[in-house]
């Protein structure tokens, strides 16, 4: 992976941390917690299912990158997505259009707050930023990792930082629906 497209996934990153950081401006701690729906999540639901989707991911990544470098498998270009993974992160773009259920791993527990949730979306944010920076001058192509939904479905390494920053997009869209949806309730009452 170039310098460019490190870069440029980074810019991504902080794009989605600072639109978390927004949405803990422009939303009480109430409408940031609270649920539109009954057995809906929250914003806050939603910041932690990404953070949980981080601490997947982040292992998984540190050991496949630490294998590519001590194979020596490195490359001065630029790496492109597999198909596999241009279609996953196209489809994971909001404006959501098909709801998928979570696997059961990365459903957050109830309850937690906003004052919870964006310390540690913030944190993991961080360290994947930190990946995609040990991942300059690799081959992201040679290796492909299984997703963390099925394992029947794998991609490259690129892929994978590339669906990654679409689902983050997915879902902190939805967290400020989600915020807006209980602000707008507590309105009409």
């Amino acid at each position: 992976m170039t310098r460019a497209q490190a870069d440029a996934l980074a810019a991504e990153l902080e794009a989605a941390s600072e639109l978390a950081r927004g949405l803990a401006r422009e939303f009480s701690p109430r409408e940031l917690g609270e649920p539109p729906v009954p057995d809906g999540w929250s914003a806050a639901d939603n910041l932690m299912h990404l953070t949980l989707s981080s601490e997947a991911l982040i292992p998984r990544m540190t050991r496949t990158l630490g294998k590519l470098a001590e194979s020596g498998r490195r490359s001065d270009g630029p790496t492109p997505s597999d198909w596999v993974g241009r279609v996953y992160a196209r489809f994971l773009e909001p404006p959501v259009r098909l709801r998928v259920k979570a696997p059961r791993p990365f459903v957050p527990a109830s309850g937690k707050t906003a004052a919870e949730a964006l310390p540690a979306f913030l944190a993991a944010q961080r360290a994947v930023v930190a990946l995609v920076d040990q991942s300059v001058g690799l081959d992201l192509a040679a290796r492909k990792v299984p997703s963390p939904f099925s394992r029947y479905v794998q991609y490259n390494i690129y892929s994978a930082f590339r669906i990654f920053t679409a689902h983050e997009r997915r879902h902190l869209w939805q967290a400020r629906r989600a915020a807006l949806a209980v602000r707008d309730r507590a309105a009409a009452s």
